[in-house]
């Protein structure tokens, strides 16, 4: 189990429980953001073929940023999805070990709370401002809504953090 800090007059010390070290949450903070970032894709991947896109085509977004726009391109490109796949499952594991580290607690509400407010951090900071610095991803101009709409499945799916958490803690 967790323990949080708490100061002299009872209030949670957030400084002193985010500087602890702990590997094992943020291994289960790598698992939970890969698991969350690939329900995302598949939602993701849902949308497009909604649009009438390929399929692959938001795994082939995330490689534009990459190689360019050509990505993109209708076909089964390998390269294209494999850089991709790899791109998109580093990014949300780091986002993931991150956020296994600042929500510290495995209640549903508060790992809810921060998902929410993770997915609406990456959206803002990660979707509509840094993406947009890759020529090849801004280039496809994507429509921002989804993208909401995408964080925010990938921000409340990072609650599954607590059960890899409990999992990796059982003796």
């Amino acid at each position: 189990m967790i323990e949080v800090m708490h100061n002299e007059e009872g209030d949670i010390n957030l400084i002193e429980m985010w500087l602890k070290i702990d590997p094992t949450r943020w291994i289960a903070g790598a698992m939970g953001g890969l698991t969350a970032g690939w329900i995302a894709m598949a939602v993701a991947m849902i949308f497009s073929a909604a649009a009438g896109l390929e399929l692959y085509f938001p795994i082939k977004a995330v490689a534009a940023a990459l190689l360019g726009s050509s990505a993109t391109e209708s076909g089964m490109h390998i390269g294209a999805i494999l850089t991709g796949a790899i791109g998109h499952s580093i990014l949300a594991a780091v986002l993931g070990v991150a956020y296994a580290h600042f929500s510290v607690k495995n209640h549903l509400s508060v790992l809810l709370g921060t998902g929410f407010v993770w997915g609406t951090f990456s959206w803002v900071f990660i979707f509509c401002l840094f993406s947009q610095s890759f020529q090849g991803w801004n280039a496809l101009a994507l429509h921002r809504g989804a993208g909401l709409a995408l964080n925010l499945v990938f921000g409340f799916s990072l609650a599954t953090v607590a059960v890899f958490d409990k999992m990796l803690r059982k003796n």
